[in-house]
């Protein structure tokens, strides 16, 4: 949410799943919210994403449902997308109309974002239009893939981070917003994401510390 807030100045709304609902299922489970169009975000990759070209497309091309799409990826194990009959790789971001999320309920729909609803859109005459983008994105999803991307990018230390001078980090990093590593610690080829914390003797080699987590020499 503050990522999002970030960019866009406009309403938001975060919404936790009870039960795995699917997206679908959680249109449905709040259709009352939806009295225009909405930006859904399900993804877990991170991505530089053209929020206000694709919403200026969205509305100029009359679209109900615009989704943000980009090459499918020539590594990792990745479902494609056919738009129009290309092959795309959906990159987790959509704008769906009222309309779209109406169908969701009245179809009750739990399951099956490009299945289910979309088959019961284009019944309906809502056909799914794309807005490409030749943007890079990191793989969240697979924490490896996540890591190998940032690294090859270079070493990178956020001008806020906090290394004990004696810590001399090793092979390729990449060091966030607020990270502090103590004296005493260790990394090599890893990534620390904002507000993480490296304790004195602590090691992290090959790896990724997540947002705002510490670790520990017995970790």
């Amino acid at each position: 949410m503050q990522e999002a807030s970030l960019h866009w100045g406009g309403g938001k709304k975060l919404l936790f799943e009870e039960r795995p609902l699917g997206t679908p299922g959680t249109l449905a489970a709040n259709s009352e919210m939806f009295n225009g169009d909405w930006i859904v975000s399900n993804t877990d990759m991170v991505l530089d994403v053209p929020v206000r070209e694709m919403v200026e497309y969205h509305l100029e091309s009359r679209s109900k449902w615009t989704v943000l799409t980009g090459n499918l990826p020539d590594y990792g194990h990745y479902g494609c997308l056919h738009v129009n009959g290309i092959p795309r790789h959906y990159l987790g971001v959509s704008i769906i109309s009222p309309e779209v999320a109406a169908l969701a309920t009245g179809e009750q729909l739990g399951t099956g974002f490009f299945t289910k609803l979309r088959s019961a859109a284009e019944a309906g005459g809502i056909v799914l239009r794309e807005y490409f983008t030749d943007t890079l994105w990191l793989d969240m999803g697979e924490v490896h893939l996540f890591r190998n991307h940032l690294l090859s990018q270079g070493s990178y230390i956020h001008p806020s981070a906090r290394i004990h001078n004696e810590v001399t980090p090793g092979g390729f990093y990449w060091i966030g917003s607020s990270c502090i590593i103590n004296r005493g610690a260790l990394i090599r080829d890893s990534v620390m994401l904002e507000g993480s914390t490296l304790l004195p003797g602590a090691s992290l080699v090959g790896g990724v510390l997540p947002w705002f987590s510490r670790k520990g020499a017995e970790d």
